[in-house]
């Protein structure tokens, strides 16, 4: 990925040990390519450290757009972002 990466913090949820957050990143790809792709995570806190993470997302957007060698004209087509 070509800077800048952001990220849109949609929402973050916390009880107890653990956190889900939301969020967007959106980039531009070494070939050209927009790359906007939606992630969910759980953490698990202990101690005030997270210990664990497991983490969601379009895992095939993210391989054609990341990997790909189309050019800009070409970006893979993509369902709407996220709505806050």
């Amino acid at each position: 990925m070509r800077p800048p990466v952001t990220q849109e913090l949609h929402q973050v949820v916390a009880d107890g040990d653990h956190a889900i957050a939301e969020w967007t990143t959106t980039a531009t790809t070494k070939h050209g390519l927009t790359y906007r792709n939606d992630y969910a995570a759980i953490f698990r806190v202990n101690a005030g450290v997270i210990v664990e993470v497991r983490e969601y997302l379009d895992t095939d957007y993210a391989q054609q757009t990341t990997f790909s060698t189309q050019s800009a004209t070409d970006t893979p087509s993509r369902p709407a972002p996220h709505a806050p």
